[in-house]
């Protein structure tokens, strides 16, 4: 330290004369200093900032010398080195040296020197030196690989301390492990080890697809290398262990402790198969099978493969996996074969498996065993106990062979055989001649075949032409050859040489002599004898066509023998024939055949028996006769026309024609008689009765006086009419229902013969007049009785208005057709209130005085209980009620006393047979006819047709079915019924151009045919000339006119603006084209299914 002379400044200097630090005043008034730190300074800490603290005192006096002792104190603070880290790469078997302290900051005391460093992990990693010019340098240990980190300590010029570290990144230097699967090298392979159950104790050596030898270890090497780093670990993986069982029982898998044995047990803890790595280093093993294993194809040698995975690590850690392949070969069964002898009347039983041999599997069962050539060499049975019991066919004699099939314990499955030598040990064949009984006879009738007629002179009882039976032979003991030991003789010189239509027949024997078939020159089959069955001898004889007898006129049967060789399993046989008879057919004197009044029908006539048809004609008697049904009721055309029988000049065509010439229906034989075809141009058509009644005319039953309004009088409970003893009966009765319940009424009549319910001589509100048609009507005990109700379905009468002036209210209810069961007596209306008939308003139509129809001017109204409510009737209107169904009963039931009722005196129906329910057939019509057959015999007989049901929906609208009188002016009127009809118009029933044919279809229903059950259809296909859907308007031309819709038809095309041309104008009443165009209108009928054109 110096001092300066002023006493100002202190400074401090080195040895070498050098300011390391001074103080100096710089303003004695103010007391301000300035220190200087040129160098640094020694600390005494040199593992921290060990700062320098230090005072330096000072003396300050004022002007008159008084003074004052003071000091600075003074911190040199110290400067410590900072280590900045360092990295560098090696090889684990290699070195590398580093400038550590190059990229350090020592500061202002400068750089000092290393002194000391360690490596983290120790030699284990590596070692580290210092070298003298401060490096360091870093030896890896040869198996370390990975980041080694080096510390270091340096100091500064002061002898402060700073720690460093060096990342050294060691990679390693050799090669890493590899096993035969992971090398990449295609030309290794992972070691396979074959095991072979042939070596078990026990096993049998070889078999299907055996490998060679039977040893049950295998060793070898895996193949691995651990590389340049040695050797570390081995073990077995546990993943992906095959699922194998030993007896059934699984095999269970466990690795060892030090992982270098891998163990497959049982359930029961034995070993099974076990994998061991017995030397590590070089990877031998040594594969040891202890017990079979379960095999899955039992046929053949099939093989167990599975692989076991391992791993091995080096002594670095790198690692590798690989696999062994493990190869169990199947022991399999040896089958040795058997024989044994007995009779074909014994058995004999065989223990087969004594013999054999099945290995290490041990043994299993019989699953199968069949005799060769089957039943006819014997059966088999397996036994419970692993023996067979053969059992030779009776008929069997030599060698049998048995197959069977047995297993041993893991299911492989083995064949062998058993061979019985069985020796005859039964009685020879017979037939009913050999044991001096008369042979079969079968017996088949002509009468059976196609048209024959059962019965005849000297006839067999039955038409039989198929026949079976057993011939009654028997093989014996020895059973049946080969193939049946049957045969019928080839020598048919004594069969039938001859149809009955003069062909040659040929017979021809199967080629295994069981058919013996004759056939005609056109190859038809006549006869066939077959034997169906050889072991029971049962035969069928079956005949189809007709044989030639000589004898005419009466049945003389054909007999012939067939003859026939039995021969039993040892060659022996026996001689015998079938008797076969052929009855005879001859014609019917009289026959009947019946068949269908329905258009289209056609029928086979089946009058002339086996020889078939001749000649028929219909009886010359029937032209010119009435068309009736078998009770004598007029059949009618749908239009209510009669019909007359028109015979055609060879008697093949009958025909039923109107008084107008229209053709209802006709019948047509064949030229030989053969068959018969029928057309029907109405199908309308039916026995139809009509009456018409008076009620001054009736009978009152139970008489009831009355008065009314000063009136007196005598009504009565009933109107009776007895109508004969075809014609239904009539009763009429009243019933009143009101509030107050529903009771009986009365009727009254006046002179007029008008008819009504109650006393004023109407029938007001609530009361009823009811109408019912009854066969064989009878009163006792002032009640009706009766066999049964009538069909009607049509019914006339004119509704008035007896005393006052107002328009008739009337509800009318019809009651269908139905059987009355015990329902036959007592009031009709308690007993006769079901069944109702559902009407529509176009079942009813109304017309004044001068005929005009008025329908359209009344209020009708169909309501829910079906009956119909009608307001707004005229009096003395006539009224009309058609149903297509018929009806039993009517009921007039009056709305409002204000607006009653009568029924006039006259009234008119249709009705049906007696016994024709809902529109039966009504009986059928019978047509004479005579003829002969094929050779001449004469036959006599009846066509019976049965008529088509009433009530037909299909309307034939045309010039001749619907003329109203006898001229033929080709103008008719239809009235559509209820639900669909369809009306068709026949070609030739037009008219011309200048003279159409006009027609009226009152109430046609517009509506989709699909979907609306009421809506009808026109048929106009047979009226145009090739007409289709697509060209309709070329035809027809609709048009409005008033309520109604006119459809203008030109038969052959062309129609004209308007409808000019037309040969044929159709009116549609009540009919609206709601504005529609003629082409609309039309197009949308078609679419509808209303207008049929092609």
């Amino acid at each position: 330290w110096s001092l300066s002379s002023n006493g100002r400044s202190l400074v401090g200097f080195d040895n070498t004369g050098s300011r390391v630090i001074s103080v100096q005043l710089t303003d004695v008034a103010n007391g301000n200093y300035k220190v200087v730190l040129a160098k640094p300074l020694d600390h005494s800490h040199p593992g921290v900032e060990s700062d320098i603290n230090f005072s330096v005192g000072y003396t300050i006096t004022d002007s008159v010398g008084d003074s004052a002792s003071g000091s600075i104190g003074i911190t040199v603070d110290d400067d410590t080195p900072v280590a900045n880290a360092d990295s560098a790469t090696t090889d684990n078997d290699g070195t590398v040296t580093v400038d550590v302290l190059g990229n350090d900051q020592f500061g202002a005391d400068g750089q000092g020197a290393l002194t000391g460093a360690t490596v983290q992990g120790g030699a284990t990693v590596g070692t580290v030196a210092v070298n003298p010019d401060g490096s360091l340098t870093f030896t890896p240990n040869p198996g370390f690989v990975g980041n080694a980190t080096i510390d270091y300590i340096a100091t500064d010029g002061d002898g402060s301390t700073v720690g460093g570290s060096l990342n050294v990144a060691v990679a390693d230097g050799g090669t890493d492990p590899s096993t035969p699967d992971s090398d990449g090298d295609p030309n290794t392979n992972a070691p396979n080890a074959v095991v072979d159950e042939d070596g078990l104790p026990g096993g049998i050596a070889g078999g299907v697809g055996d490998v060679p030898g039977e040893r049950t270890v295998a060793t070898g090497s895996l193949g691995y290398s651990f590389g340049s780093d040695g050797p570390g670990s081995f073990a077995w993986s546990s993943a992906g262990l095959p699922a194998l069982t030993s007896g059934g029982s699984p095999v269970t898998w466990s690795i060892s402790a030090n992982g270098l044995s891998l163990f497959g047990t049982d359930s029961n803890g034995n070993s099974v198969i076990s994998v061991q790595v017995t030397n590590v280093a070089n990877g031998s093993y040594r594969v040891v099978l202890s017990r079979p294993l379960d095999h899955s194809s039992p046929n053949v040698e099939s093989d167990i493969d599975f692989s076991l995975g391992y791993t091995i690590t080096d002594s670095v850690g790198n690692s590798a996996s690989g696999s062994i392949d493990v190869t169990v070969d199947d022991d399999m069964p040896v089958a040795n074969a058997d024989s044994a002898t007995t009779d074909n009347d014994g058995t004999v039983t065989v223990d087969v498996l004594g013999n054999d041999q099945f290995g290490a599997d041990g043994s299993g069962d019989i699953t199968n065993a069949t005799v060769q050539g089957g039943a006819a060499v014997g059966t088999v049975a397996v036994n419970p106990d692993g023996t067979l019991t053969f059992t030779p066919n009776p008929g069997f004699v030599g060698n049998a062979t048995i197959n069977y099939t047995a297993t041993d314990g893991d299911g492989s499955a083995v064949s062998g055989n058993l061979s019985v030598a069985v020796a005859d040990g039964g009685t020879e064949p017979t037939t009913p001649e050999t044991e001096g009984s008369a042979p079969v006879v079968a017996v088949v009738d002509e009468d059976g075949l196609p048209g024959g007629n059962a019965g005849g002179n000297g006839d067999v009882a039955g038409t039989a032409v198929v026949v079976t039976g057993l011939l009654g032979y028997s093989f014996g003991d020895d059973g049946p050859a080969a193939g049946g030991g049957f045969a019928w003789g080839s020598d048919t010189s004594g069969l039938p040489a001859q149809t009955s239509d003069g062909q040659d027949i040929r017979y021809f024997l199967s080629s295994n002599a069981l058919s013996l078939v004759g056939l005609d020159q056109a190859g038809n089959r006549v006869i066939a004898i077959d034997i169906l069955n050889t072991a029971t001898g049962q035969y069928r004889v079956v005949l189809s066509q007709p044989l030639d007898h000589p004898i005419a006129g009466t049945e003389d049967d054909l007999r012939f023998n067939v003859s026939y060789t039995i021969t039993d399993s040892d060659g022996d046989t026996a001689q015998g024939n079938l008797v076969v008879v052929v009855d005879d057919d001859s014609p019917r004197t009289s026959a009947v055949q019946v068949g269908q009044l329905t258009d289209g029908a056609t029928a086979d006539i089946s009058f002339f028996g086996a020889d078939g048809a001749g000649s028929l004609t219909f009886g010359s008697a029937l032209a010119g006769t009435q068309v009736t049904s078998p009770s004598g009721l007029p059949v009618r055309t749908s239009n209510g026309d009669t019909l007359t029988y028109q015979l055609s000049g060879n008697g093949l065509t009958l025909k039923a024609t109107t008084a107008g010439g229209f053709v209802a229906f006709e019948v047509t034989l064949a030229a030989d008689g053969s068959s018969y075809s029928v057309n029907v141009f109405d199908d309308g058509i039916g026995p139809i009765g009509q009456s018409s009644l008076n009620f001054s005319d009736a009978t009152k039953e139970v008489l009831i006086p009355y008065q009314f309004q000063g009136e007196s009088g005598v009504g009565s409970r009933y109107l009776a009419f007895d109508n004969g003893g075809v014609a239904p009966d009539v009763v009429v009765s009243g019933w009143s229902v009101d509030d107050g319940g529903s009771r009986v009424s009365f009727l009254r009549t006046d002179e007029n013969g008008f008819v009504a319910d109650g006393s004023d001589m109407l029938t007001g509100e609530n009361e009823i007049t009811r109408i019912d048609f009854v066969d064989d009507l009878a009163f006792s005990s002032n009640r009706p009785n009766w066999e049964d109700h009538r069909g009607v379905t049509f019914f006339s009468d004119v509704m008035v208005r007896a005393e006052r002036m107002e328009f008739p209210m009337v509800a009318i209810k019809a009651f269908g057709l139905a059987p009355d069961g015990n329902a036959t007596s007592g009031h009709p209306y308690e007993v006769g209130q079901e069944n109702v008939l559902s009407l529509s308003r176009g079942d009813i139509r109304f017309f004044d005085t001068a005929g005009r129809d008025i329908t359209s001017r009344l209020d009708i109204t169909e309501l829910d209980d079906g009956s119909l409510r009608i307001m707004n009737i005229p009096s003395t209107a006539r009224f009309e009620i058609t149903t297509d169904q018929p009806f039993e009963a009517l009921e007039f039931k009056g709305l409002h006393d204000w607006y009653g009722f009568a029924l006039s005196a006259d009234f008119e129906f249709s009705w049906l047979e007696k016994g024709d329910l809902g529109g039966g057939n009504g009986g059928a019509l019978t047509l004479p006819v005579q003829g002969a057959d094929g050779d001449g015999d004469r036959v006599n007989g009846n066509l019976e047709l049965a008529l088509p049901s009433s009530g037909s929906n299909t309307r034939i609208a045309s010039a001749r079915s619907l003329d109203t009188g006898n001229s033929d002016d080709g103008d008719g009127e239809i009235w559509a019924g209820v639900g669909a009809d369809t009306i068709v118009f026949l070609s030739g029933d037009e008219g011309t151009s200048t003279n159409p044919s006009m027609d009226v279809v009152n109430n046609f229903t517009l509506g989709d045919t699909a979907t609306n059950a009421d809506a009808d259809t026109l048929d106009l296909s047979d009226l145009l000339h090739d007409a289709s859907e697509e060209d309709v308007s070329e035809y027809l031309h609709a048009s409005q006119d008033g309520d109604n819709t006119v459809l203008s038809v030109k038969s052959d095309g062309g129609i004209g603006a308007s409808g000019a041309g037309a040969d044929q104008v159709i009116t549609l009443t009540n009919v609206h084209m709601a504005g529609a165009s003629s082409d609309s209108f039309l197009n949308q009928l078609v679419q509808d299914g209303q207008l049929d054109v092609e």
